[in-house]
């Protein structure tokens, strides 16, 4: 007898309710709800399915295999066409979130003629997958390869969905979820690199071109989902964020907006004046529809006012601002000259000569009277997180003086813009990476500027240069050799500890 005999009889399986219910009722073949743990659990590591310690349980009409299966555990149902009437799910726990898994169902000898409809989520869209059960006896079936969600789990859910009903048996028994020895699922959650401010009456450019030689590089490493955060009337070649908050459901109306916010409604908007708060509120916006509402995590790398950008919009999210999305999954952020302490240099723009604008203000220190933005940043957001928690990663500069001297410091303070004091100021230290680049670096904040320094975005060369580190609070590093900002930027995108 061939084995599609053996499974299937001598006889069409056109089975009537009179049939299941004449079976069932002789005990050969039993409804169950979810079989109960046995002690010790039945499986290895990786490894779920009926009767298992966890992480198993079938829904609907499932029947006894008798004995059949990984551990004998096995059972099965009819197909039923068009619609779910019966479903079994598999969740496969603390896997590394990094990682690829490859996902494997056994399948047993018997009761096993179906094109079995699997359906498999993590990060990214659910996946469905046929497969056909009949070809395969006591052995594993191969489903794929798939990344976790950020959580670290990964989610099968078998169907009786697919063939006609009643003409086919589905089994689901063990699911086995094997890592990938150096696969990368990391690299393949989006990046958002948001820019800092661009300090002219009529703002904006092309975003891409102002990250310099970074994005090539993070692409040569690995990340090739870049997304370059556009938010200035003239910026280009980016994703453009401003009307975000409007277009997507809920309508929340104008947070912290106006006209200077508002594309088309002046020749310059947005520009200058439109707050960074509603920046903020845009930006959440657009990775809420774009990522978190389908389960994805992100990682942002922001220039300048980009880290406050970003720091702002993490605050009122877990704050549960009404205005902002219900949650967002943003689990690492690198910030590379961000003042997060305020940057004296806005109060300069401010006095001589005048450059009056919302953005400039909201860069002063939280000391100055004017200073609300950092302020209130400073006291109640030391370390924003998103739902999945953020790990937070700040670089900085000393590469010149670092008197920070209140509104009269000279402009080549720190990185020039920005000391290092301020970039690593206002959050908690025991909570965070802290990395500072020493004059030796040269790295400094616009540049290229006379002196031969280079931007924080164009420092991604293998020479190594003198740095200094602290991590959650640790005393600072002897300042030493240490790796450019462009690797530093990678790894602080991947690891969530160093």
């Amino acid at each position: 007898m061939d084995r599609a005999t053996r499974r299937r009889g001598s006889r069409p399986l056109l089975v009537t309710l009179a049939l299941l219910l004449a079976l069932a009722a002789s005990g050969l073949l039993t409804a169950r709800p979810a079989v109960a743990d046995p002690p010790g659990g039945l499986y290895p590591d990786n490894v779920y399915g009926p009767g298992g310690a966890c992480c198993y349980g079938q829904f609907g009409t499932w029947f006894s295999s008798g004995g059949l299966g990984l551990k004998g555990r096995a059972v099965w149902t009819w197909s039923n066409g068009a619609t779910e009437d019966s479903h079994a799910q598999w969740d496969a726990p603390n896997l590394d979130e990094n990682s690829p898994y490859t996902v494997d169902a056994f399948i047993p000898h018997n009761f096993a003629t179906a094109k079995a409809h699997y359906v498999v989520s993590g990060m990214g869209a659910s996946q469905e997958v046929v497969r056909d059960q009949n070809p395969v006896s006591d052995n594993w079936l191969n489903l794929g390869q798939f990344c976790p969600d950020t959580r670290g789990h990964l989610f099968v859910r078998l169907t009786d969905r697919g063939d006609p009903a009643g003409s086919t048996q589905i089994t689901a028994d063990a699911m086995r979820f094997t890592r990938v020895p150096g696969g990368q699922c990391a690299h393949q959650r989006p990046v958002l690199l948001v820019r800092g401010i661009n300090v002219t009456t009529d703002p904006g450019g092309d975003v891409k071109a102002y990250w310099g030689p970074l994005p090539g590089f993070l692409a040569n490493h690995g990340w090739t989902n870049l997304h370059y955060i556009a938010y200035y009337h003239h910026d280009v070649n980016g994703d453009f964020i401003p009307n975000y908050g409007r277009t997507v459901p809920p309508n929340n109306g104008e947070y912290n907006g106006g006209s200077a916010c508002t594309p088309g409604a002046t020749s310059t908007s947005p520009d200058l004046n439109c707050s960074l708060r509603h920046i903020a509120w845009n930006l959440a916006w657009y990775i809420y529809r774009n990522w978190s509402s389908k389960n994805i995590d992100v990682r942002i790398a922001a220039h300048s006012q980009g880290g406050l950008i970003t720091r702002w919009m993490l605050y009122r999210v877990q704050n549960h601002d009404p205005a902002f999305p219900p949650s967002l999954l943003v689990s690492n952020v690198v910030t590379l000259g961000t003042p997060h302490s305020g940057a004296w240099l806005a109060a300069v723009l401010n006095t001589n000569p005048p450059i009056l604008a919302t953005q400039i203000n909201e860069l002063l220190p939280p000391e100055d009277p004017n200073g609300g933005f950092t302020r209130e940043l400073n006291n109640n957001a030391k370390h924003p997180n998103a739902a999945n928690g953020t790990d937070w990663t700040l670089i900085a500069s000393e590469a010149f003086a670092t008197v920070d001297s209140g509104n009269g410091l000279p402009l080549h303070d720190g990185d020039q813009v920005v000391t290092a004091a301020r970039a690593l100021g206002g959050m908690d230290n025991s909570t965070i990476h802290r990395v500072v680049y020493m004059a030796g670096a040269s790295i400094c904040h616009p540049g290229p500027i006379p002196g031969g320094c280079v931007r924080y975005v164009d420092a991604v060369g293998t020479s190594l240069v003198p740095i200094k580190e602290s991590d959650m609070g640790a005393p600072w590093t002897v300042p030493g050799p240490g790796i450019q900002v462009g690797p530093w930027t990678d790894n602080a995108l991947f690891f969530r500890t160093w």
